[in-house]
């Protein structure tokens, strides 16, 4: 868990304008999020096995990409560490490092953000509980039978129409916000090349 607080803390610390340092909000980013989740819910009433299944194919395919790009970031192949000799050249190396250990927790909140998503694809693909069967077994509980069967299937019914809202928001804010921050983190590594290719060709 302690790690997974850092890799969200580091990640919301690369919200900053790169020339200037200026750091940038990330509660407009969160906000957003939930925004656009909320109006999904409203607008897909229902979200299909065939829709859950090719957006988890989709997820499968970008968190083995990004596993990539973490081992090659790891590796220290992208990590531009010789020295100029010119101060100013070697503030925009050490800045252009920088960049590149930020990348890795990109890339790491990424994979957290989308396995989780991938997760909540999986749990919305269980077929229904059946609640039969379990109001069947509470007829010789005497322990539960406080209620009677309509009152625990008025139970189910309630709770259900509670969890599927929020599965199916939980599950939008997550895919939302993993594809958003692989967008973001593909540029940043354009980027980051952009430069890398600069300081090398002085």
């Amino acid at each position: 868990m302690s790690n997974f607080r850092k890799i969200v803390r580091e990640h919301n610390a690369t919200y900053y304008d790169y020339d200037t340092n200026k750091r940038q909000s990330v509660l407009r980013r969160y906000l957003l999020v939930a925004f656009a989740s909320g109006a999904l819910v409203v607008v897909f009433s229902a979200i299909s096995g065939e829709t859950l299944g090719a957006l988890l194919t989709v997820q499968s395919i970008l968190i083995g990409f990004s596993f990539s790009v973490m081992f090659f970031l790891m590796s220290g192949s992208v990590t531009t560490s010789e020295k100029t000799g010119s101060i100013e050249a070697d503030l925009k190396v050490e800045k252009l490092n920088k960049l590149s250990r930020e990348l890795f927790y990109n890339v790491s909140y990424f994979n957290v953000v989308a396995i989780f998503s991938v997760f909540l694809s999986l749990l919305m693909l269980l077929p229904d509980p059946d609640t039969g069967s379990f109001l069947a077994w509470t007829d010789g509980q005497a322990y539960l039978n406080f209620w009677t069967q309509a009152e625990w299937q008025e139970t189910f019914k309630t709770i259900g129409g509670f969890l599927t809202p929020l599965l199916e928001f939980l599950f939008f804010a997550s895919l939302v916000e993993s594809l958003s921050t692989f967008a973001r983190t593909v540029g940043r590594v354009s980027f980051y090349f952009e430069r890398r290719l600069k300081i090398e060709n002085g």
